[in-house]
């Protein structure tokens, strides 16, 4: 399980990077998130990776009769330099997560460990 997590700053989920992150059971691809999943953080507004986890725990909280989850991570490291999504892209075909798409987004095993591993060259490099 690899997700990217894309966090938006003005919206009506209440995530806390580097704690949790917030979806409904209205989101997309919300019951696939599970115990052990590795993420990357996405923000949409800067168009940039800022941080891998991962989920440690799930808790799912009934409020106003909607059920909210919540990703609680694990082993949770933000990059000393966040990564344009531009960066990444020409290695990889990845679409422009800035227009509307879901916010919990899984990828393939190849795919996240591609990321990873070109997201750590750009880290060592500067």
């Amino acid at each position: 399980m690899y997700f990217i997590f894309k966090h938006v700053e003005h919206s009506n989920y209440r995530d806390k990077p580097g704690e949790y992150y917030h979806y409904t059971q209205a989101s997309p691809n919300h019951e696939m998130v599970r115990r052990g999943a590795r993420v990357l953080c996405y923000q949409k507004e800067t168009d940039q990776i800022f941080a891998k986890a991962h989920v440690g725990r799930v808790e799912c909280k009934l409020i106003r009769g909607v059920k909210n989850f919540f990703a609680y991570y694990s082993s949770y490291r933000r990059f000393k330099r966040p990564v344009f999504l531009d960066e990444i892209r020409g290695q990889l075909r990845l679409r422009d997560l800035r227009r509307p798409s879901p916010g919990i987004i899984p990828l393939d095993k190849h795919t996240f460990e591609r990321m990873i591993e070109i997201i750590e060259r750009i880290q060592r490099s500067g």
